[in-house]
C-alpha cells in the first residue's frame, strides 16, 4: 500500500495537498459493510466491502466507488446463489482493481464448503477475469497486495490435512499461482497480512495455536523461502500479529491482539531489522477485538507512530474510536465517533499527506440494518467538526486472565516503573498488597476465596482501577 501510494503522488501531486476530511456512512438499504478503502488518483476512493443481494438473502462481494468526499459515483455486487464476501482491494497500475474475496457461491464444493477468490475488474467495476483456488474445507483471504513488478500476494488460511493454516501465495498479474507458503504441519494457524518490502523480500503477519495462540511473523525471500521468523506470546493468554510494517528508522512496527477470549487488547511492538522485541506496548479498555476473525485496523505514521481504531463502549453506549500514539507507543490523543449507530473500524491506511482513512461500518440498534463507513481525519484527530478531541493518559497495565484461572492473575505493563498493586474485596477492605518494578508480575490468589474484587494499581499520583474475578 505505501509504495502503490507513492505512485500515485506522483502521477497526481495535488494528493499531497489538503484533501477533504470526511465522517460518512454511504449503501443502499439492507446490510453493507466496509471491509478496506484505498485512495485513487482522483482523490477519490474505492470501498471494498460486503452487502445483502436482494434476489438471494445472501452476502455478496460488493465495491463501492466514492468522490474526494465520499459520495458515492457507483457500486457494483458479484456473487452467486450463496454467500460472498470481500476482505481487501489493491489498485492496478491500468486503473483497475484486484479484490481478495471468499466464495461459497463458486467453490469447489458450492454452498457448502469456501474458497480463496480473486476478482480482476476495470476502473468501472466491470469483471475482467476471476480466479478461485479450490481446496477441501473452508478456506478464507484476508489481504491482497500489488508487488513491484504486477504480480500479487494473497494471504490468509487454507484447510490442509484438517488443519486452517495460514498461508502467503505469490500469484502472476493473471492469477496463475507462482508458489505458497503454508503455516505448521500440526495444529490450527491463520494469516490476516502481507507485503513486499523496500529489498523485495516479503513478510507475513499472522498466528499458530501451540497450547495458546502465539503471534507469527515470517520473512520470505522472492521464491518463498522462509528466511527468519519470530513468535511472540503473552503467558496464559493468546496473542495475532495483524499489521506489520517497515519502520522508517529500520526494523518494524507490529499491531496486533492478545489477551483471552473475553478480554482481548490491542498492542503494538517495536521490532529491529532480526525480529527482536525493542518494546511492546499493551491497550487495555480501548478497542474491541474480541474475536480471531476481528481485524485490527491499523496505519503508521510517517515518523514510526501509529493510528489504530476499532469499536468501544464509552457510557454505555457502542461507538467507533480512533487513537494515535507516539513513536514510543504512548496515545497522544483518541477521538470517539458516538450515536446514533453502533460503528467500529475495519482497516485504516495513511494519507500522502499524513492524513487517517479508517473503513468500517455503522449499524442500526436492529443489527438488521448495516452502512459502509469511512472517515478520513487530519493527524490532530479531527475531522472538520466539533466533536473535541480528547487526551489519555500513557498505556494502562494489562491485567489476566479475567476470570482468573489456576489461582494466578497476571500483569503486564507499559514499561518498568514502580508500582503498588492492591486487592479489595467486596467490601472495600485491602486483602493483598504487592509492589514491582518490573514489566510483568505473576500474583498468586490462593489464598483467597472465590468472588470479585478490585484490583488497584498505583504509579505516582496515577491509579488504575480492574474488576476481575476469583
Amino acid at each position: 500500500m505505501q509504495r502503490l501510494l507513492h505512485l500515485l503522488c506522483l502521477l497526481c501531486p495535488c494528493l499531497l495537498n489538503a484533501q477533504p476530511l470526511i465522517e460518512r456512512e454511504f449503501g443502499g438499504p439492507g446490510y453493507q459493510r466496509g471491509e478496506e478503502s484505498i485512495l485513487l488518483s482522483d482523490g477519490g476512493y474505492a470501498v471494498a466491502a460486503s452487502g445483502n443481494d436482494s434476489t438471494t438473502g445472501f452476502l455478496d462481494a460488493m465495491i463501492i466507488r466514492l468522490d474526494s468526499n465520499a459520495n458515492e459515483l457507483w457500486s457494483k455486487q458479484y456473487g452467486g446463489f450463496s454467500s460472498d464476501f470481500t476482505s481487501s482491494i489493491a489498485p492496478t497500475a491500468d486503473g483497475g482493481f484486484v479484490v481478495a474475496a471468499t466464495t461459497y457461491s463458486f467453490s469447489s464444493d458450492p454452498g457448502t464448503t469456501s474458497d480463496w477468490w480473486l476478482l480482476r475488474l476495470n476502473d468501472q467495476g466491470d469483471t475482467l477475469w476471476t480466479r478461485t483456488f479450490p481446496k477441501p474445507g473452508n478456506d478464507r483471504m484476508y489481504d491482497i497486495h500489488v508487488n513491484r513488478d504486477g504480480s500479487l500476494l494473497l494471504t490468509g488460511w487454507i484447510s490442509i490435512s484438517g488443519y486452517a493454516r495460514g498461508t502467503i501465495m505469490k500469484v502472476s498479474e493473471q492469477g496463475d499461482s507462482l508458489w505458497s507458503f503454508s503455516l505448521g504441519s500440526s495444529g490450527n494457524s491463520f494469516a490476516q497480512f502481507s507485503s513486499e518490502l523496500s529489498d523485495g523480500r516479503y513478510v507475513m503477519a499472522g498466528a499458530r495455536l501451540f497450547g495458546n495462540w502465539q503471534a507469527w511473523i515470517g520473512l520470505f525471500d522472492t521464491s518463498g523461502a522462509l528466511l527468519n521468523s519470530y513468535s511472540y506470546e503473552t503467558p496464559v493468554t493468546n496473542s495475532y500479529a495483524q499489521r506489520i510494517f517497515e519502520h522508517p528508522n529500520g526494523g518494524y512496527l507490529l499491531g496486533g491482539r492478545s489477551g483471552t477470549s473475553l478480554n482481548m487488547a490491542p498492542f503494538i511492538a517495536r521490532l529491529n531489522d532480526q525480529f527482536d522485541t525493542l518494546w511492546t506496548r499493551n491497550y487495555r479498555n480501548t478497542v474491541d477485538i474480541n474475536t480471531q476473525e476481528d481485524d485490527f485496523p491499523i496505519t503508521m505514521t510517517a515518523e514510526g507512530g501509529a493510528a489504530f481504531g476499532g469499536g468501544r463502549l464509552v457510557a454505555g453506549l457502542p461507538v467507533g474510536s480512533i487513537y494515535k500514539t507516539d513513536t514510543s507507543g504512548n496515545v497522544v490523543w483518541v477521538r470517539d465517533f458516538p450515536d446514533p449507530y453502533d460503528k467500529k473500524f475495519i482497516d485504516a491506511f495513511t494519507a500522502p499527506n499524513g492524513d487517517f482513512v479508517f473503513t468500517g461500518y455503522a449499524r442500526g440498534f436492529s443489527n438488521v440494518s448495516c452502512e459502509a463507513y469511512l472517515v478520513r481525519c487530519d493527524t490532530s484527530g479531527s475531522t472538520g467538526t466539533t466533536t473535541a478531541v480528547t487526551e489519555l493518559e500513557t498505556p494502562r497495565v494489562l491485567v489476566y486472565p479475567n476470570p482468573v484461572r489456576d489461582e494466578v492473575v497476571y500483569f503486564q505493563a507499559p514499561s518498568r516503573a514502580p508500582r503498588t498493586v492492591q486487592l479489595l474485596d467486596a467490601a472495600g477492605r485491602i486483602v493483598l498488597t504487592r509492589a514491582w518494578t518490573t514489566e510483568s508480575l505473576a500474583l498468586s490468589l490462593s489464598s483467597l476465596s472465590a468472588g470479585w474484587y478490585i484490583v488497584e494499581i498505583r504509579e505516582g499520583d496515577r491509579v488504575q482501577r480492574e474488576r476481575i474475578l476469583r
